[in-house]
């Protein structure tokens, strides 16, 4: 490989394979020896130039023991083969992988990949990310939205729109909203963000302005990353004054532009903070850290993310038990436990109810706790209870639109489908951050209804993560439609995810599905796939 080697700046055949090693042994594919074999094949070769053998008649021969037989056009073996690895590495890098020292790829419409210094590590050598003494990582300032029109009797949109901002932001309590800062007059925004910058002091900031045509107005929003020094996202919304109140629209922009750039679990923040983990903890945890874990959790939902949360939640609680959120959050991974079969613990869902209890008791306003609550109370059963902490969160108007959605996962599950399908899909096409979980209720919907059809392409469409619910879904709407040998691989990556499925795999769908009756249907796709639930 001529243009790997003896620069600075691109890494060595030394790293390349010290590389290969760390993610051959990572779990992911530790559970898929036929990946192992085909990224170990493609990175030696292409290590060793011989890039042009790559084609599919060789993958074929030398990886999966296909004979002169072999015709592309009719076993597609090797485009499969590629295209799941392609997903494997995505998500080992977007997981286990996020600090490595290099990333290796796979790029479309080749067979050799490429091999590249990760973002991490470049900025690991760049001063500017360097931390800073007195800097909270997860504060936040917002800046006075700026009125740009010309007739000045307008700028209450501004005002509200600010206010409206400051209102939710503070609902969520792993972040930290500083209190309205005093500028010198007629301060620029850049001005403005300089201040900010130079007292370092303020990880984030939000910004933005309005502008009024007639009966249209549009607000921009643009987040600053101050410790990097630069923008890291803006948007815009466009509303129509005459048929939407006020009130309503500053609400609805504040809650948009809180979903997409500020929140923990959809937002932009929430995305840098968890791309900032080390895969494993060298040091004593602070509070944030460990919910910036649990959240990586929520996204990835990896048996790695698991229990990397769990460990920093644990400690955390050890020390300290006065924190609610840290509380609801071991609460979730206790249940999630059982309920996913991360260990071999017996259900706990009667001591973790007892724990949200004393959360909620301690922090009654603490929406992401009454949320745990929710899904709590759907693996007991209690759709009473459900409902009613569904209510609570859904009749605040200042709670984030991330909670309303989440919500709509137990929401659905309890047998509510429209009413949560439609609050997940609200939330899915505003943000592109969205856990992958939420999919699977709207898979579901159609699922129960033998949509069949329509539940294969949702499957297609799912946001690859590491995770048994994925394969076991798809696997079982294969076996609907009459087709085992399409559902085979997946019953394979189902098995080497759980391998107990076949004795737990009913327990896993009743904690979650309070109808029986889809249970019930769910087994029967997987019976016709190939795999029989005990």
């Amino acid at each position: 490989m001529t243009d790997q080697a003896g620069t600075a700046h691109t890494p060595g055949a030394a790293e390349i394979r010290d590389q290969l090693e760390r993610i051959l042994g990572a779990h992911g594919f530790r559970a898929s020896e036929r990946l192992r074999r085909l990224l170990a094949h493609l990175v030696t070769l292409t290590l060793e130039d011989r890039q042009r053998e790559l084609t599919q008649r060789h993958l074929a021969e030398a990886v999966f023991g296909r004979g002169n037989e072999f015709e592309p056009e009719r076993d597609a073996i090797v485009r499969v083969e590629i295209r799941k690895l392609r997903q494997a590495l995505q998500l080992y890098y977007a997981d286990y992988g996020a600090k490595d020292p290099m990333v290796i790829t796979l790029p479309r419409g080749a067979y050799a990949p490429r091999f590249e210094r990760s973002q991490h590590a470049q900025a690991q050598e760049d001063p500017a990310t360097a931390s800073r003494p007195g800097l909270d990582p997860v504060s936040l300032a917002v800046l006075p939205f700026v009125y740009l029109g010309e007739d000045r009797d307008k700028d209450w949109l501004a005002q509200g729109v600010g206010e409206e901002l400051n209102t939710i932001l503070g609902r969520i309590p792993e972040l930290h909203v500083t209190p309205p800062y005093t500028f010198f007059d007629k301060a620029s925004v850049s001005e403005q963000l300089a201040q900010l910058h130079n007292e370092s002091t303020v990880r984030f900031a939000i910004e933005g302005s309005t502008r009024c045509d007639g009966a249209r107005v549009r607000v921009t929003a643009r987040l600053h990353d101050l410790l990097l020094n630069r923008q890291i996202w803006s948007d815009r919304y466009d509303r129509n004054l005459d048929t939407t109140d006020l009130i309503e629209i500053q609400e609805d922009i504040a809650r948009n532009v809180v979903a997409a750039a500020a929140d923990m679990l959809t937002g932009v923040i929430g995305q840098s903070l968890r791309s900032e983990l080390k895969p494993q903890p060298d040091q004593r945890l602070e509070v944030y850290e460990a919910m910036v874990r649990f959240h990586h959790y929520l996204q990835m939902t990896s048996d790695e993310s698991y229990e990397a949360a769990r460990r920093a939640l644990e400690e955390i609680a050890a020390r300290d038990r006065s924190e609610p959120l840290i509380l609801s959050m071991l609460a979730d991974l206790r249940r999630a436990a059982f309920a996913l079969g991360f260990t071999d613990e017996p259900d706990p869902i009667d001591s973790c109810l007892a724990l949200l209890g004393e959360a909620i008791s301690r922090a009654p306003d603490c929406l992401p706790c009454r949320v745990s609550l929710c899904f709590a109370l759907l693996h007991k059963r209690d759709k009473g209870g459900l409902l009613e902490q569904v209510e609570t969160i859904l009749s605040d108007p200042a709670s984030p639109a991330s909670y309303r959605s989440d919500v709509g996962v137990p929401l659905a599950l309890c047998g509510e489908w429209e009413r949560g399908c439609s609050l997940l899909g609200e939330q899915m096409r505003t943000t592109r951050f969205y856990p992958h979980y939420f999919q699977y209720p709207l898979f579901l919907h159609a699922y129960r209804q033998a949509e069949y059809e329509k539940a294969a392409l949702l499957a297609d469409s799912f946001r690859p993560a590491p995770f048994f619910w994925q394969p076991l879904l798809h696997a079982a709407v294969l076996g609907q439609l009459g087709l085992p040998d399409e559902a085979a691989p997946l019953i394979e990556r189902l098995l080497a995810l759980r391998p107990n499925i076949r004795e737990h795999g009913r327990r896993y769908m009743s904690c979650y599905l309070m109808e029986d009756d889809l249970v019930e249907q769910l087994t029967d796709g997987l019976r016709r796939a190939g795999l029989h639930l005990q």
